[in-house]
């Protein structure tokens, strides 16, 4: 979580919040950890979580229980770390 927050801070090109955002990165093989709250929509939290195993990307579900995974679940309950940016 940490690390998703620095990075949409620090180099916002290299992260991504937003479902046509992650499905894009997910094609182009550029998701390097996905993040999911659990408490997001289980059907788009299962067609995430595996398009991101398929191309070896680390998956996380975190709890909406700390002020962080509030914030996380506020901004949209998912999120991507990029191996490299995209247009």
């Amino acid at each position: 979580m940490e690390r998703f927050f620095e990075t949409l801070g620090e180099k916002p090109e290299k992260a991504a919040y937003k479902i046509d955002e992650i499905k894009k990165a997910i094609q182009y093989g550029a998701v390097e950890t996905l993040i999911l709250s659990k408490d997001l929509d289980k059907k788009i939290s299962q067609e995430l979580k595996k398009s991101a195993e398929e191309i070896s990307s680390n998956v996380e579900i975190v709890s909406s229980d700390t002020d962080e995974g509030k914030q996380f679940k506020n901004l949209s309950g998912m999120g991507a770390i990029l191996r490299f940016k995209i247009e």
